[in-house]
């Protein structure tokens, strides 16, 4: 005979410990049967398939990043990166090249093209606004366009971060990771645009430039995730695809250091005069007999010597100005990836392009204090002539008014 007990029984597993019970629910995934895997990735597929709701808040952040870049408001970008909406896609792109899955892969870099499309387009508007309607330089466009080792590390933070919480609970959705990866991604996308309507070339081709460098670091630092999570590559085509996500990072981390260059190396200066050695030098006073040899002798008493008489001639001689030898820099800045080129000396002049650290410049002013700091004159290898600060440089051929 059974008495009914006023609480339930608990089951075995309820009554292990919080910690074995946590243990217990992690799936392994290397060693889980078909049925596991099966519902574990329809979970995570389920989360890193954009929904409409990732293309309206795409379009929403997108519009206020216009509405930054005018008004170059440091807040509104804030804003820009905490609508921009939750990038699932981009652990979904390693997940899919880790799995061999070209379908879902397939739909998570078509998903996310169309987030970065999004974007360009509204950096093309704000371009094409700034350059009928405003006239002073934007500043803060310029803050997301060089490549920095902090920017790196919100990168690689972000991404194993979204990755590693996605895996562990595919029912939530690490928003502050995704946070991270919009100001790397998003934002650098958005300003190129505006870079190639709002007359800024150069700004074109360095948010472009950090755009896809930032992107191959997130999915490379998801796919190391994924491996160390136990998802192993189980096709042909999960292998060859991971294993080009890894050579592309390689690649762009010895390009980044230097150890490559994409650009053929500057010519050596060559200098426009150089002084002949005095001892070739003829002298014109010293008749010489022919077929006798010159010779050096020291004598203590005075002879009486002939000085020939130059007789003028009609003929004009060509007089040489000695030319000051040029002053060739490489641009160094400590602190970030290059250095600036403004059109007129102090932060008030317009940005004509920006040069990254070792580019060979030549000075050619005198320095000037402005907003007090030194300011030369200087002509990059493309001919651009422009002012940039003197600290953020250093030459080899020192001269006085340096």
């Amino acid at each position: 005979m059974t008495f009914p007990t006023s609480e339930p029984i608990p089951s075995e597993e309820e009554s292990l410990p919080p910690a074995r019970r946590r243990r217990q629910k992690r799936l392994d995934f290397a060693h889980a049967g078909l049925q596991e895997r099966t519902e574990y990735l329809s979970e995570i597929a389920h989360l890193a398939t954009p929904s409409l709701d990732f293309y309206i808040f795409s379009l929403l952040a997108g519009l206020v990043m216009v509405a930054a870049i005018l008004l170059d408001s440091p807040a509104l970008y804030i804003l820009v990166v905490l609508l921009a909406p939750f990038l699932s896609p981009v652990p979904g792109i390693a997940l899919g090249s880790v799995l061999g899955s070209m379908r879902f892969l397939g739909l998570a870099l078509g998903a996310f093209l169309i987030h970065v499309l999004i974007f360009f387009g509204w950096g093309l508007l704000a371009g094409l606004g700034a350059s009928a309607w405003l006239q002073a330089p934007l500043e803060k466009v310029q803050d997301h366009s060089v490549l920095s080792i902090p920017d790196l590390a919100l990168v690689v933070i972000g991404s194993a971060l979204m990755t590693f919480l996605m895996l562990r609970n595919p029912r939530q959705r690490p928003q502050v990771a995704s946070v991270a990866l919009a100001y790397e991604l998003s934002l650098p996308v958005g300003l190129a645009g505006f870079g190639l309507t709002g007359g800024q070339p150069g700004l074109f081709a360095d948010g472009m430039l950090v755009f896809l460098v930032h992107l191959v670091v997130a999915v490379v630092v998801a796919v190391l995730v994924l491996l160390l999570m136990r998802f192993r590559p189980r096709t042909a085509g999960g292998v060859v695809i991971s294993l080009g996500w890894l050579l592309l990072a390689v690649l762009g981390v010895l390009a980044i250091f230097g150890f490559i260059s994409l650009s053929p190396p500057p010519a050596a200066p060559i200098p426009l005069s150089s002084p002949l050695p005095t001892d070739t030098l003829p002298s014109p006073l010293l008749p010489t007999v022919e077929g006798s040899q010159p010779t050096k002798t020291r004598t203590s008493t005075p002879t009486l010597t002939t000085t020939p008489t130059l007789v003028p001639t009609a003929t004009a001689t060509q007089t040489i100005t000695p030319q000051p030898t040029p002053i060739y820099a490489r641009v160094w800045a400590p602190d970030s990836n290059g250095a600036y080129v403004r059109s007129e000396p102090g932060f008030d002049g317009d940005l004509l392009t920006s040069l990254l650290n070792t580019s060979l410049v030549q000075v050619i002013s005198d320095p000037l204090l402005i907003d007090n700091l030194t300011w030369v004159k200087v002509r990059t290898e493309t001919g651009l002539e422009g002012w940039m600060v003197q600290a953020l440089l250093a030459t080899a051929t020192p001269s006085p008014r340096w």
